[in-house]
């Protein structure tokens, strides 16, 4: 007397299976089982068995008795975590910038920024730019006869300019 199990090539999961009787899917490469109340139940199959082979020897279930004071089945709410940020600000403190993948190892000195070179992160001396509106290249080029005007983009969209004021019209 053999046992025979059912078998498929073409359907991933049984539709149903008698309480006890098994059916190998050759199509998904598991294992099933019938349970009372006409449940089919994975029992095993390839996956499990490649996952199984990828844990390493003399490995543990990692087991935590208790999380933020609860035990058993724990699902966490905001008021779990009381105090987040200060956590949070710990870990960062302890961290400096060259922690980070893309940021090159620097000693920055004073005025020195952090500026991509294309590849990483570094500091460098920050660029000198103008400190005065009048000293850009698209804006007139003093206050003269500017008293209480107001800056406008010119017609042409390539400059500013001054106007005495700003009702463009209605909408």
């Amino acid at each position: 007397m053999s046992i025979r199990i059912l078998r498929s090539t073409t359907t991933a999961t049984p539709p149903a299976l008698d309480q006890g009787q098994l059916a190998y899917s050759e199509n998904s490469g598991n294992l099933f089982i019938g349970e009372a109340g006409a449940v089919v139940t994975k029992i095993g199959g390839e996956t499990d068995v490649l996952k199984l082979a990828g844990i390493a020897a003399g490995a543990e279930v990692n087991t935590v008795d208790s999380v933020a004071g609860k035990t058993g089945a724990v699902t966490l709410v905001a008021s779990d975590v009381t105090d987040f940020n200060t956590a949070v600000d710990t870990e960062v403190a302890t961290l400096s910038i060259e922690a980070l993948n893309d940021v090159a190892a620097m000693t920055p000195s004073t005025n020195q920024v952090l500026t991509w070179n294309g590849s990483v992160w570094t500091a460098m001396a920050a660029g000198s730019g103008v400190t005065e509106f009048t000293a850009l290249n698209d804006t007139p080029a003093n206050f003269s006869g500017a008293n209480s005007f107001f800056v406008k983009v010119n017609a042409a969209g390539t400059a500013l300019e001054y106007v005495q004021d700003v009702d463009d019209g209605t909408f």
